[in-house]
């Protein structure tokens, strides 16, 4: 397993009990580690969150700043459900993260990884090195960073099933993850209810079918950083493209007054 540095050794504050936090937002859940951290009950860094979950939330804001997600309590207002721990890792707090997911959620492979995350050089937005799918279909992805933060990434599959199979399971799993302190248990409780709410969403119209060919996605032929660059590049102008077609029909509720091009995406768009 890839090893980080230890965080420098700071005499921490003890909890009388152990705290236990419950929120509406995922989100809101950071502000309490934040809480933590300010009080002495949490390092400055290297933090483990072990985080049970139907979805990663390891998403980063397209629009969002390097240095705001440096700014501590500022930038709470400006994260979301899907986007909340990857800004904690770019300041520093968090150095591994281990996600445990449901079986039916496959949005990484299982593994440990590396990864780093920092500025974009030029537009100074949050981004990572990670070449996987789920950052390189959202265009989060650079080779390029500055003020660069390292951390681990573990996803690993719980299930009734894996553990069924082997009573001895999940003490594997135990020893494998390796936890130790100072660790933040997060639960999201879909972990344990949620599916795809498109395949069920609206059948009698078919959401998901009118959905996907207009945000299609072609992964690169191969891992060559120069490919990865050029089909990032482009998926960037489409997102952005498509963001402003959206803007425009939920502002005027159709697309008669666009002034962009009436490129494919517009025909795609205007015929939903």
């Amino acid at each position: 397993m890839a090893e980080i540095k230890e965080a420098n050794y700071v005499p921490l504050k003890q909890f009388k009990k152990i705290p236990i936090y419950v929120v509406e937002e995922h989100n809101d859940a950071l502000q309490f580690i934040y809480s933590a951290i300010g009080g002495k009950k949490l390092p400055l860094e290297g933090i483990t969150l072990l985080h049970l979950d139907a979805h990663p939330d390891m998403l980063i804001d397209r629009k969002l700043k390097g240095e705001e997600a440096r700014s501590g309590r500022q930038v709470l207002p400006l994260l979301q459900i899907e986007n909340w721990i990857v800004p904690a890792v770019a300041a520093g707090h968090i150095n591994r993260v281990v996600w445990l997911r449901p079986p039916w959620a496959a949005q990484f492979r299982d593994d440990t990884r590396v990864v780093h995350v920092g500025d974009h050089p030029i537009t100074g937005e949050l981004r990572t090195d990670c070449k996987e799918p789920y950052y390189l279909s959202d265009a989060l992805y650079s080779s390029q960073l500055v003020n660069k933060k390292k951390f681990i990434f573990t996803s690993a599959e719980l299930s009734d099933s894996v553990l069924a199979e082997d009573h001895n399971n999940i003490q594997k799993l135990v020893t494998h993850l390796n936890i130790t302190q100072p660790y933040v248990l997060d639960i999201d409780l879909d972990f344990f209810s949620t599916g795809n709410p498109f395949l069920s969403l609206y059948e009698n119209i078919k959401v998901y079918d009118r959905l996907q060919p207009i945000f299609d996605f072609k992964l690169p032929d191969n891992d060559e950083t120069e490919t990865i660059d050029k089909v990032v590049e482009s998926r960037e102008r489409q997102l952005e493209e498509l963001e402003n077609l959206f803007q425009h029909l939920e502002k005027f509720d159709n697309l008669d007054e666009y002034e962009g091009e009436q490129s494919h995406a517009y025909h795609l768009v205007s015929g939903i």
